[in-house]
């Protein structure tokens, strides 16, 4: 697998994570979006008509005792508060959302029905024996009617609790597992540093170091091949370059040896006692036996001294001149050199020749 492949895997792979805790925080927002929207716009709409429909019967009360009191007040408070039950009554029934609501209605409607009559009777026959008589029947209805509104207020609330426990274990499951997708994204992005650390950075490194030991003259040293991605192959084609450089140096030096030996071969054949001296004055090659030292160093200084006007006159002669060059003592005397020049006409080194 190629370094880029791996990289854009890695990169994918924490895109996703990022994707996929993204996708979590939203589904968990929009679940508990939805939890208080259940429990605002259902479970509360019953809540608040049961608590209207007991601020009605309460209303509904005072004003049966006020006409009881004094029959002539009264009857328009009763007559709003019958409307206003009645109306919390009719939402109520249009918002039944949870299991036993549609039962606990019935039952308060029916108590409710059963109400009503008691309290006309009560109200139809007024005198000294109406509040016995509230006391007796009217008001045992009136508590089932009430006990029926908070029940059916209680069941609602009861409702709210459980949709605001689960929202907020909505909330906690939410969390935590946004909590573990951050920490399986922060796992994940150090195991991919250190991934990155390992095949990549500390192999720029090692090849880095590599390459100053080649600098260096280190011949013999090779790059393991490693992974077959980029950088293993350019340890491969690193390995293979210089093997061919080694090869390319052997095969140069084997020329060399041979040149030198057709040299040497050469000079031989030319006598005893003859060498090739650069046009410094350095020694290159020369017939066996080895020539004295002593020998050498004449010819060296009488090249670069005495005889140097008449080496340059006869650099910029015409083919190859022999002279006379030698010192007028010493272990050169009588020697001679003769200019050697390249193809191009250019001034490669000196024939020396023993005297003779």
């Amino acid at each position: 697998m190629t370094l880029r492949t791996r990289l854009l895997l890695g990169y994918g792979y924490l895109v996703g994570l990022l994707m996929v805790s993204a996708v979590s925080s939203a589904v968990a927002f929009q679940g508990l979006g939805q939890g208080i929207e259940r429990m605002l716009d259902e479970n509360y709409a019953s809540v608040d008509a049961a608590q209207e429909m007991l601020e009605a019967l309460e209303r509904q009360d005072a004003a049966t005792l006020q006409l009881l009191l004094d029959p002539a007040g009264g009857m328009d408070v009763l007559g709003a508060a019958d409307g206003a039950f009645a109306q919390a009554l009719a939402r109520a029934k249009k918002n039944i959302t949870e299991p036993g609501e549609a039962e606990v209605l019935a039952g308060l409607e029916a108590a409710h029905l059963a109400f009503l009559p008691s309290r006309t009777a009560l109200l139809a026959a007024p005198g000294p024996q109406a509040l016995a008589a509230y006391r007796a029947s009217t008001a045992p209805r009136l508590r089932q009617v009430q006990a029926r509104a908070r029940a059916l207020r209680e069941l609602n609330e009861r409702a709210m609790r459980r949709a605001d426990e689960d929202t907020r274990g909505r909330a906690v499951r939410g969390a935590a597992w946004l909590g573990l997708v951050v920490i399986l994204a922060v796992g994940s992005m150090a195991w991919l540093a250190r991934r990155l650390q390992r095949d990549f950075l500390a192999r720029l490194v090692h090849l880095g170091g590599f390459a100053q030991a080649i600098a260096g003259g280190e011949r013999r040293r090779r790059l393991p091949a490693g992974a077959p991605d980029e950088l293993g192959l350019v340890a491969r084609l690193l390995n293979e370059t210089l093997d061919g450089r080694d090869r390319l140096q052997g095969e140069l030096e084997g020329q060399l040896n041979l040149r030198r030996e057709l040299v040497l071969g050469l000079l031989g054949a030319l006598g005893p006692g003859n060498a090739l001296v650069g046009v410094d004055g350095e020694l290159l090659a020369a017939a066996p036996p080895p020539p004295d030292p002593a020998w050498v160093a004449a010819v060296r200084a009488w090249l670069q001294g005495p005889g140097r006007a008449q080496l340059r006159a006869a650099e910029g002669g015409e083919g190859e001149l022999e002279l006379a060059a030698g010192p007028a003592e010493g272990p050169a005397q009588g020697a001679r050199a003769r200019l050697l020049r390249g193809s191009g006409g250019k001034p490669m080194g000196w024939l020396v020749m023993p005297p003779g």
